[in-house]
């Protein structure tokens, strides 16, 4: 009996030096980086899990802006922290979705259009010509300048025109 015991102990040791951290649901331990309180380790795993969601909608042209709404609440903490893997996550949301999120999403929604016009040319594409102008305003706070940006914009204007005409640009 107390040879099975300690096999049991042995056993529960050994599983639970190679666990990964309880905290981060990606396989990366979290264990050796310093967060500032509570807060911000929370909001670096919530990031995180966020990350992929984001990665997988863009690539699978979807809109990922629920989960860039929750990850974007959490990367200004982040990108204040002083441990750079922290930060990196932070300035990662931020990236993501204030660019590749809104260009992939737009540039999915004038592909949509250009194709249903082929179809009907006289296609009333309202909700695609708003997300699209809702990208567009997300992209030209920062992004104004940028070849693909200026792209799906002059596209929007021609696909999209009783649209662009109320937009600020």
């Amino acid at each position: 009996m107390k040879a099975l015991y300690c096999g049991l102990c042995l056993l529960l040791i050994i599983c639970v030096g190679c666990s990964k951290s309880e905290g981060d649901k990606t396989g990366e331990s979290t264990g050796d980086i310093e967060f500032s309180n509570a807060g911000i380790e929370f909001s670096y795993d919530s990031a995180k899990e966020d990350l992929v969601k984001i990665k997988a909608s863009i690539k699978n042209n979807k809109n990922p802006g629920f989960d860039c709404a929750s990850a974007g609440a959490y990367a200004e903490g982040l990108v204040k922290e002083k441990d750079q893997r922290v930060k990196a996550v932070g300035l990662e949301v931020q990236k993501l979705c204030g660019y590749d999120s809104p260009l992939s999403w737009a540039e999915a929604n004038v592909k949509k259009i250009e194709e249903a016009k082929k179809k009907t040319p006289d296609s009333s594409n309202i909700g695609e010509c708003a997300a699209i102008s809702v990208c567009l305003d997300t992209l030209q706070k920062k992004h104004k300048d940028d070849p693909k940006v200026k792209a799906v914009d002059e596209k929007y204007k021609a696909i999209c025109p009783q649209n662009h005409a109320g937009r600020s640009a």
